[in-house]
């Protein structure tokens, strides 16, 4: 385009008038292909309806690719859904980025109860992509264990004991509603915590987080994995109570159960997490979270676990070994 012929002090008329016809001349030395038309009698289509002209550079390959091992793990499970696989559509094999935002703690719960009913012949469970995550949580949580926080032996079950045979002390049971339940557990925690804490900070948010998806979970498992076989019943009679338009008090587990069952969540935290998709940033900030409030728990062991368990009577103990 040649330089304009026009400045300042030209009309503005005369100014428009001379860029219209500059604009109009550039349009003819530059056509523009797709306003021209066809030549006379062009034929788009041949005698057969075939496309007369080239189109196989529209054409797309129809490659197919790797599915992710993430997809094939969760179709394995029987839990994958339309979302989950678009996720991990185009995301190379070796790329394990997980979904953005707090991680459902009822999804990994769910994840995690599946994945621990699965066992091999030799009565272990099946080996996981996700041992590293136990591995990185198990180190903390060592620290609680009988020696630390000394209970009585039905307060700590083992992974068999868990499975349905009964505690090494049968006849006795955690009386209910706890004196001291999770909800005030983690509230008095919390209330002690906070202060520790910066106004509006990352950890402060961090620890309520963390606090809201252990009682998810403990809602979630108690009456799964943290009973004993002889517990139960008396967990399917607290909870018809819980279920009762009458009741105006206790609603679920975190507000019945207490620290003796909190404490075996905690124990088995780590197998837990193993099962879900947080990556190991997320897994090295619970495994702090977690060895604070234990550690905490651990020194207030005297006021949030009963000293005396209550014994049953005949019925229930008849009730609990024929169930």
């Amino acid at each position: 385009m040649s330089k304009r012929r026009w400045g300042a002090d030209t009309p503005l008329d005369e100014a428009m008038a001379y860029e219209e016809q500059l604009l109009r001349t550039h349009k003819r030395k530059c056509p523009d292909h797709l306003t021209d038309l066809p030549p006379q009698n062009y034929r788009y289509v041949d005698a057969k309806g075939d496309t007369a002209f080239d189109t196989s550079r529209f054409r797309t390959q129809n490659t197919r690719e790797a599915i992710h091992p993430k997809v094939i793990e969760k179709r394995r499970r029987r839990r994958a859904d339309s979302a989950y696989e678009q996720y991990y559509q185009h995301m190379p094999k070796d790329h394990n980025i997980p979904l953005a935002g707090k991680p459902s703690a009822k999804l990994a719960l769910i994840e995690a109860e599946e994945a621990l009913s699965v066992r091999n012949d030799s009565g272990k469970r099946a080996s996981t992509e996700n041992d590293a995550s136990s591995a990185l949580l198990s180190p903390p949580l060592s620290a609680i264990s009988p020696g630390v926080i000394k209970l009585p032996s039905p307060e700590y079950p083992s992974k068999g004991e868990r499975e349905g045979s009964f505690p090494p002390t049968p006849e006795k049971l955690v009386p209910l509603p706890h004196p001291h339940p999770f909800d005030e557990v983690v509230k008095e925690y919390m209330d002690w915590e906070i202060p520790h804490r910066p106004e509006d900070s990352a950890e402060k948010d961090l620890l309520e987080e963390t606090m809201a998806g252990l009682r998810e979970y403990f809602n979630r498992a108690l009456g799964r994995i943290l009973l004993y076989k002889f517990e139960r019943t008396q967990f399917m009679e607290i909870s018809e109570q819980w279920e009762s338009p009458k009741n105006e008090g206790h609603k679920c587990p975190a507000d019945t159960y207490g620290g003796e069952h909190l404490l075996r969540l905690l124990v088995s935290l780590p197998e837990l997490v193993a099962q879900t998709n947080m990556d190991q940033q997320s897994v090295n900030r619970l495994r702090e979270e977690i060895t604070k409030f234990t550690n905490w728990l651990g020194k207030n062991y005297t006021k949030y676990f009963v000293s005396e368990y209550e014994t049953p009577g005949p019925d229930y103990i008849e009730k609990s070994r024929s169930a």
